[in-house]
């Protein structure tokens, strides 16, 4: 989108184009709950600049929520949909205030999305792991690089053979992978207190806003 701008490219063409590109990616990724919201919410930005409109990003989000669940309205009682909603809410709204505190923005970014979905995953999986921010440390650098690399690799690939580019692929999956069992392998690292209720999960996300 970036180097559209600065192109000065027409900007119907520009949405066209970008628009093309985000629902080939939302297909091929499997049009999962995160995919989906996250394809919404560029749309919305898409449509902003192309109306020359500010893009609100909590407006976004609220906005490809609804969409979803008019769509699905089961989509509310999805823990994937839950998840996702509740780490983008919490990159956006915690990572500057983290970042304030003198929190380096590479751990604000890590540490924001798990404040946000602790409360989640303790009343669906009764589960906590300590070593989620370190995994997450590890572990984001390299989640953007395999998506993109591979949803390249992949729509190229139905017309040329591209095999020799998979080692790398594959190489960073099985990186990821192993880091991810590795700390998975610390059981002294999970943690199972008793799951909320969910009048202490508003208490907790009330006093979540008002602290931050």
């Amino acid at each position: 989108l970036s180097i559209f701008l600065r192109a000065n490219a027409n900007k119907v063409i520009t949405f066209t184009l970008i628009s093309l590109f985000n629902i080939t990616f939302s297909v091929f990724a499997g049009l999962g709950s995160s995919i989906v919201r996250a394809s919404i919410m560029g749309e919305v930005g898409l449509i902003a600049i192309l109306l020359d409109r500010n893009y609100d990003f909590y407006n976004g989000l609220a906005l490809s929520s609804l969409i979803i669940m008019m769509l699905d309205p089961t989509a509310i009682f999805d823990i994937g949909f839950q998840l996702t909603v509740a780490a983008t809410w919490g990159l956006f709204y915690f990572s500057p205030t983290l970042a304030s505190f003198g929190l380096h923005q590479f751990f604000a970014t890590s540490l924001a999305p798990i404040i946000a979905t602790i409360p989640i995953i303790l009343f669906n999986f009764n589960i906590i792991n300590i070593a989620s921010l370190p995994v997450n440390v590890f572990v984001l650098p390299w989640i953007e690089v395999i998506t993109i690399f591979g949803f390249f690799y992949v729509l190229i690939s139905q017309f040329i053979s591209l095999t020799f580019l998979s080692a790398p692929l594959i190489f960073l999956i099985d990186v990821i992978e192993g880091i991810v069992n590795f700390f998975g392998g610390f059981d002294f690292l999970s943690l199972h207190p008793e799951s909320p209720n969910l009048f202490l999960l508003l208490i907790y996300y009330v006093l979540l806003v008002y602290v931050f």
